[in-house]
């Protein structure tokens, strides 16, 4: 996995496919910060990805397009880390940190 930080460059990391993705990546210190815990209400852990990997993701569920829907810089690409799936569809995903 690839996330990249809107500040601080490239981040090469190496995500375990089996654990949640969004603790994983608060962890870095990379501007995700998951306030809520992964319960899709704040909006803290918001990414765009890659728009050519979207169709390897599961779509967003009702909740979180109603959080990506009151964000000022979603973009047509942008999901919440906590809701993305675990597994092997995010081995190689890149992922840019939304600006808060």
């Amino acid at each position: 996995m690839i996330a990249i930080h809107h500040d601080q460059g490239t981040l090469e990391f190496e995500a375990d496919l089996n654990k949640p993705l969004m603790p994983q990546l608060r962890r870095l210190h990379i501007g995700i910060k998951g306030l809520c815990g992964g319960h899709a209400i704040c909006g803290t852990c918001h990414v765009y990805v890659r728009e050519d990997q979207l169709k390897r993701l599961t779509e967003p569920d009702e909740y979180e397009l109603e959080r990506l829907g009151v964000l000022e810089n979603r973009r047509p690409n942008s999901r919440l880390t906590c809701q993305l799936p675990t597994g092997q569809t995010l081995d190689g995903l890149d992922l840019t940190v939304a600006v808060l």
